[in-house]
């Protein structure tokens, strides 16, 4: 009412003291502009509050950091320890190491693996003729191929594989492949996991 022009101010309030409704209305509005006032005060009062801990938090941090190089140093050894003791720990890994090898006919293998253990196999390839890459194929009962990696030519009559994880209890089989193009079968061997 304050922005009316003095005639204007004065209608207005000859008409307000008889319209109950603009009356009303007119209230209204004063409580909102009244609401959105305070609203905007806790608003301010929040945000100076938020950046007087922000301030703190800063202030706290940067006296810890100017303070004595003792509390680096131990702040320095406490993280050693934390990382340095559970590299340490590591559990040791123990293996079963299983020596397969071909046979024509009816194969009687004493090679058994054991479930709860990692393998490591022993192939024998005495005789044959290995290309300069072998590639290994491990397959389940079903034929279904769980692992395969590639190798070199080994040094001596047998090639060691160590396979990456813990074999179900089951009949596996080891395939060696090799030729040009690497997909002829050279060798297969039993694997029984008990």
């Amino acid at each position: 009412m304050d922005r009316l022009q003095a005639n204007e101010k004065e209608q207005t309030e000859n008409h307000l003291l008889v319209c109950e409704q603009c009356c009303t209305r007119l209230d209204e509005v004063r409580h909102y502009i009244q609401a959105m006032k305070a609203a905007a005060g806790r608003i301010r009062a929040a945000e100076e509050s938020f950046r007087a801990r922000k301030r703190a938090r800063v202030e706290r941090w940067s006296r810890i950091l100017r303070g004595p190089a003792w509390g680096f140093a131990a702040a320095a050894a406490m993280v050693a320890v934390a990382v340095v003791i559970p590299l340490q720990q590591t559990t040791s890994v123990t293996y079963d190491v299983v020596n397969l090898r071909s046979t024509r006919g009816a194969e009687i293998s004493s090679a058994v693996g054991s479930q709860d253990r990692l393998l490591k196999l022993n192939l024998d390839v005495s005789t044959l003729k290995t290309p300069d890459r072998l590639r290994i194929s491990l397959v389940d009962g079903q034929g279904k191929q769980l692992w395969e990696s590639v190798s070199r030519q080994p040094a001596g009559e047998q090639l060691q594989v160590t396979l990456p994880k813990k074999l179900a209890k089951g009949q596996y089989w080891v395939r060696l492949y090799g030729g040009a193009a690497g997909n002829q079968m050279l060798r297969e061997f039993s694997l029984p996991v008990q």
